[in-house]
């Protein structure tokens, strides 16, 4: 079937889809009106592992199979049936799909789904389909209000959106006034007596300290230096943001800051390879990279019945951690490298131009937090990550990324004991 050849849905065609088969006609007609039925050939992809496009694919007819990055495949065919979810829904993708024959599909942006449901009290989009060896097709049934909620109120700003600590904002600015010297950002930092304690604590430290100890506020930012100094005070900062007035969240923030503190300890240790991370700035990313997440689980403490369902969390974490995060980040005024590492950070088949970048850095060391543990599973071998090459690693196989990681094990460790002075 040439790709050329497409023509409008049929009203009736698209009420057999979750969630358009809760749609009124006149908005399944609007629908109609600015989509086409789309054609691939048997033997092509229609949706990549990893991929991170923001649009919606449902199969109208044909056969497809669905690949999950632990390599456990299920197929799907109209002939058995009516395919009503969309396709690896869940972002980034967690199958790759395969045209098994020639198929026919529909393919909508979800701005367009979003759009309709922000009135009503929306079902949403699950991810529709499970791979196992033992499982059939199966519609999961997960209700998507907690996302489409946090998205409306997102979008009509009525978010409770982070404010970056007081004294880390100061010191931010502080240390771009090229007048400022370390005195003055000492007398900022004391504001704070307990990130002032940190700060003494880390420039003593094995991390950065030598045979002299310091014991003032000002001798410390001497020592490390105005860019470590902010580093750590951001850094520091931070853990009060990884909180929650929700018991049922609790335990996911808490494991969310000790993943957070591993990556950013496993940034800092593979940036020290090459000259072009600054490892200071790399551990700052790492343990900046799911801000977004802690705000989601923040903001769905104000939401108790959709908080409790595991499932409703885990669908706005996967659908709109990376617009959280950036937004947030861009209001802190960071750097580009720590909003564009934010928003694509589970983007594991991300692909860019150029020399490696600070995302590409986080994506390896997520990938290596991951190595022996069962989240390992959900994500892509990491022989098929284009960060891996792109990092120039060497073999790229999970016994020489554990090797990696345990020879570098102890400077691991220390990273992590400077994250929780």
């Amino acid at each position: 079937m040439p790709d050329s050849f497409k023509v409008r849905p049929e009203i009736s065609l698209l009420r057999k889809f979750i969630p358009l088969n809760e749609w009124s006609r006149e908005q399944l007609e609007l629908l109609a009106n600015s989509i086409e039925i789309s054609y691939a050939q048997a033997g092509s992809t229609l949706i990549e592992l990893g991929s991170n496009d923001e649009q919606s694919y449902y199969l109208v007819d044909g056969k497809v199979q669905l690949t999950a990055a632990d390599g456990k495949i299920k197929v799907l065919d109209t002939s058995a049936g009516d395919v009503k979810h969309p396709l690896s829904q869940l972002l980034p993708r967690k199958f790759q799909v395969s045209c098994l024959s020639d198929v026919a599909y529909i393919c909508i942006d979800n701005f367009l789904i979003y759009e309709s449901v922000a009135s009503q009290a929306p079902t949403g989009l699950p991810d529709g389909y499970e791979v196992g060896e033992e499982e059939s097709t199966v519609e999961r049934g997960i209700t998507n209000r907690l996302s489409r909620q946090l998205e409306q109120d997102l979008q009509l700003d009525r978010l409770n959106l982070p404010s970056l600590p007081e004294v880390a904002s100061k010191l931010g600015h502080a240390i771009q006034d090229e007048s400022s010297d370390a005195n003055t950002i000492a007398r900022i930092i004391q504001s704070d007596p307990a990130v002032t304690a940190k700060i003494v604590k880390a420039a003593n430290s094995a991390f950065y300290g030598s045979l002299n100890p310091v014991e003032s506020c000002t001798s410390a930012v001497v020592r490390l230096g105005l860019r470590v100094t902010h580093n750590l005070v951001v850094n520091y900062t931070m853990r009060d943001l990884f909180q929650t007035k929700s018991d049922v969240l609790n335990q996911r923030m808490h494991d969310l800051w000790r993943h957070s503190i591993r990556v950013a300890a496993i940034c800092y240790v593979l940036a020290k390879q090459y000259k072009q991370f600054n490892p200071d700035e790399a551990m700052s990313i790492g343990l900046l990279h799911d801000i977004g997440v802690a705000a989601i689980l923040n903001n769905a403490a104000s939401y108790p019945e959709m908080a409790s369902d595991p499932a409703a969390v885990d669908l706005a974490i996967h659908e709109l951690r990376g617009s959280f995060g950036g937004r947030i980040l861009r209001s802190w005024r960071f750097a580009d490298e720590y909003i564009e590492a934010a928003k694509e950070a589970e983007d594991w088949m991300r692909r860019s131009d150029g020399p490696p970048d600070y995302c590409d850095l986080l994506i390896v060391a997520q990938l290596h937090s991951f190595v022996g543990t069962d989240h390992a599973l959900a994500v892509p071998p990491l022989d098929q990550v284009p960060a891996m090459p792109r990092l120039n690693l060497g073999e790229l196989t999970p016994h020489h990324s554990l090797a990696i990681l345990e020879a570098a094990q102890e400077q691991i460790e220390e990273t992590e004991t400077l994250l929780t002075l």
